[in-house]
């Protein structure tokens, strides 16, 4: 009875160690591509814009870059080129955010009182909606 007990006690704390190493190489990571499906590093990286944005599911790729020294944090979701954009500019309006003129984008979208952008941008393949923070 006792190796049953060693065995399973090793076996629980090999998981739990297997468990804690995952979250932390996602935790620290300084670049990672996911999508909703990749349910431990959604939970952990994404902020609650990318969360909650609109016609998001599982197989839509999103991509995450951490911030380092002066550049910011960027997370971006790659949505199919046929995607309504009005919908993507609701969302962001819904969440505060307020469009402003760029003289190196074009447009950008702006959350008062942070250091938080948006951009969504049209690219041969796909539409992006892109947060920098």
């Amino acid at each position: 009875m006792t190796k049953v007990i060693k065995f399973s006690s090793l076996a629980v704390l090999a998981v739990v160690l297997c468990g804690i190493y995952k979250t932390a190489s996602i935790a620290m990571a300084a670049s990672a591509d996911y999508s909703r499906a990749d349910w431990l590093t959604f939970y952990l990286i994404a902020p609650s814009e990318v969360k909650h944005a609109p016609l998001i599911n599982d197989s839509t790729p999103i991509h995450f870059r951490a911030a380092d020294g002066a550049s910011p944090q960027i997370d971006e979701i790659e949505y199919a080129r046929d995607t309504d954009e009005n919908i993507l500019s609701e969302y962001l309006r819904a969440l505060g955010y307020r469009q402003e003129k760029d003289p190196v984008f074009g447009t950008r979208w702006s959350l008062q009182g942070t250091d938080k952008s948006a951009y969504i941008a049209a690219t041969e393949n796909s539409i992006r909606l892109t947060f920098t923070d």
